[in-house]
């Protein structure tokens, strides 16, 4: 395809479809697209924490792995586990996305954690997404999650834009979340993304929200930015790190690596 394209550009440089090929191109190599083969990726997180003046150490480690289940469709599921010293949470998810089409698609999909510590005891997710043009993208996320001795329900209305080629973009979402008592509190999320020369990928954003765990909502104020370079077509190495203030709890500093893998030709 990128060979068509190449062809195209200099053949008929103001051919009308080339803006849509590159960000077809863009969005597969990013498995925003249809992805004909499975993959499988494994991470792990360290954190450093401080909270009420004392330092630890906390862990946690995923792993990954989608696969085409039909033409249009994706599963995808993960299992994570994390570490805080004294309390250790495995949770489980597993999710279903559907595209209608190039512009449109949705998701549904739920996660467990057995004998929770600080995660959900099970919740539920849904969205979709709808380009409206080639440059600007709806984006809509809806969450319920069981802690045992509350539950929350988040929406998370969004907007995309995106440059003509689909390599960088900027994405914006609003965060309203409802606790037990129809108690509503709300915050927003920053995202910028952008493919660099050789292809890699930078991201960075910034967020102050609402957010639970344990049972117990507190605002949360963060900042990240990751870095992701491929070797080759079916290995990536992604590098990130983030910050993070829980407000009355703690502060939590994180570094990420992560290696995925692409089955297939």
């Amino acid at each position: 395809a990128e060979a068509i394209v190449k062809e195209i550009a200099v053949a008929e440089p103001a051919n009308n479809e080339l803006a849509v090929l590159r960000q077809s191109i863009n969005n597969a190599r990013r498995g925003g697209g249809n992805r004909r083969y499975p993959g499988l990726g494994v991470g792990y997180t360290r954190s450093w924490v401080t909270s009420g003046g004392v330092d630890r150490d906390w862990a946690e480690w995923a792993i990954a792995f989608d696969t085409p289940v039909a033409p249009q469709i994706i599963f995808s599921s993960d299992l994570d586990i994390e570490n805080r010293g004294d309390a250790t949470d495995t949770r489980a998810t597993a999710q279903f996305d559907y595209r209608f089409s190039s512009a449109i698609s949705i998701f549904v999909g739920g996660s467990i954690t057995p004998d929770s510590a600080f995660r959900e005891d099970w919740g539920i997710r849904a969205g979709g997404e709808a380009g409206i043009s080639k440059n600007l993208a709806l984006t809509l996320a809806v969450r319920h999650s069981d802690y045992g001795v509350s539950n929350v329900t988040v929406v998370e209305p969004g907007a995309r834009l995106q440059t003509n080629d689909g390599r960088a973009s900027v994405a914006v979402r609003a965060i309203n979340l409802w606790a037990e008592g129809n108690d509503h509190r709300s915050g927003w999320a920053l995202r910028g993304d952008a493919e660099i020369a050789g292809n890699w990928h930078i991201a960075a954003g910034a967020a102050t929200y609402p957010d639970t765990e344990a049972g117990q909502t507190r605002r949360v104020r963060s900042l990240f930015g990751a870095v992701t370079v491929p070797f080759g077509e079916k290995l990536r190495l992604r590098v990130g790190a983030d910050y993070e203030k829980r407000v009355f709890s703690y502060t939590r500093k994180g570094l990420n690596i992560s290696f995925s893998w692409r089955f297939g030709k």
